[in-house]
């Protein structure tokens, strides 16, 4: 993803458009009328690198809890390994950690 900049001076911006494939420049532009558009192209820029961000923490998220599940189920002390199986087994290591309370100790 560019980074998107608005130099003081020559005022061009340097993102292409979502909806665009061309450049937005802004010198000599009626600032009346073309502040909404402006208005508009940043706020539409800010969607959608807001979406682009909360797609990746989600897909990040999927696989954390995938590489979980997978260790988990490696814990299944039967021949057929399952998740449940592995819920099983580390039920009472945690049950226990917090009978003793050693689950407060680090």
């Amino acid at each position: 993803m560019q980074m998107t900049t608005i130099h003081s001076l020559n005022l061009m911006l340097t993102k292409p458009l979502p909806h665009s494939n061309t450049m937005l420049p802004l010198d000599g532009l009626d600032w009346s009328t073309s502040m909404a558009t402006i208005s508009l192209s940043v706020t539409l820029l800010v969607i959608s690198a807001s979406k682009t961000y909360l797609q990746q923490v989600k897909a990040r998220a999927e696989e954390s809890a995938n590489r979980i599940k997978e260790k988990i189920t490696l814990l299944d002390e039967n021949t057929v390994q399952t998740y449940e199986g592995g819920c099983e087994f580390l039920l009472p290591a945690w049950y226990n950690s917090i009978k003793d309370g050693s689950d407060l100790e680090q």
